[in-house]
């Protein structure tokens, strides 16, 4: 630690304008007001409030299995479209020939 010059009360030079006690000083000697006594863990606002007997606890909904989403490939959207070309073809804009219908359909 460096030296540090000091006065003749042993102050160090650089506080020298400073009082010597502060507000902060005096404002931690003051006990401090209690407004209450809180008991040790004081948790008792997480407990449940009434009373608990007889009451049975809450079940949970069941958990269905996960399904996961179809999978969309291009076969099965070819597969998709042939099996649909003979109730839609040539309806609206849709094309006539089974080839152009099955590449419109796919491809939308």
């Amino acid at each position: 630690m460096p030296s540090i010059r000091r006065d003749e009360t042993g102050t160090p030079i650089i506080m020298q304008g400073l009082p010597k006690s502060s507000a902060g000083e005096r404002h931690a000697k003051e006990p401090t007001a209690r407004i209450g006594k809180l008991p040790r863990g004081s948790a008792p606002s997480l407990l449940p409030s009434g009373p608990t007997v007889g009451v049975a606890p809450r079940s949970l909904p069941p958990v269905a299995p996960y399904q996961p989403p179809p999978i969309n490939s291009f076969s099965d959207r070819v597969t998709q479209c042939n099996q649909s070309f003979p109730l839609n073809a040539g309806l609206g804009n849709n094309p006539t020939t089974r080839d152009a219908y099955v590449r419109y359909c796919v491809n939308n």
